[in-house]
C-alpha cells in the first residue's frame, strides 16, 4: 500500500527525471542540485513516517480502557498525515520553482 506523500513524492520525481532529459549536458550540475534537494524531501518523509509509526506503536501499547486516549491519539495522527501531504506540496513546489530557474537560463 502506497501513501499519498509516498505517491506525490514519486510523480515528482518522475516529473523531474522528465524534464532533466530535456535540458542540455552543461546544466547537469543544477540536476544534481535539484536531485540532492529531493532526497532530502525523501529524508524528511522518511523521518515523519518513523514518528507516525511511533504514535501507533505507543497506541498499542495503551490499555484498552483507554478508547478515548486512542481516539486522541488517532487525531493527532491525522493531523500529522495533513501537514505531511501539505509539506511535500510545498516542498515541490519549491522544487518547481528550481527547475523553472536553470531550465529558463
Amino acid at each position: 500500500m502506497i501513501s499519498v506523500t509516498q505517491a506525490l513524492t514519486v510523480l515528482q520525481v518522475l516529473k523531474v527525471f522528465k524534464e532533466i532529459l530535456v535540458i542540455p549536458v552543461h546544466k547537469a550540475i543544477k540536476v544534481t542540485q535539484v536531485l540532492k534537494v529531493i532526497s532530502v524531501i525523501q529524508v524528511r518523509k522518511v523521518i515523519l513516517d518513523i514518528q507516525v509509526l511511533k504514535v501507533i506503536l505507543d497506541i498499542q501499547v495503551l490499555k484498552a480502557t483507554k478508547v478515548i486516549q486512542v481516539h486522541k491519539v488517532l487525531q493527532v495522527i491525522q493531523v500529522l498525515m495533513v501537514l505531511q501531504v501539505i509539506q511535500v506540496l510545498k516542498e515541490i513546489q519549491d522544487l518547481d520553482l528550481i527547475l523553472q530557474k536553470f531550465i529558463h537560463q
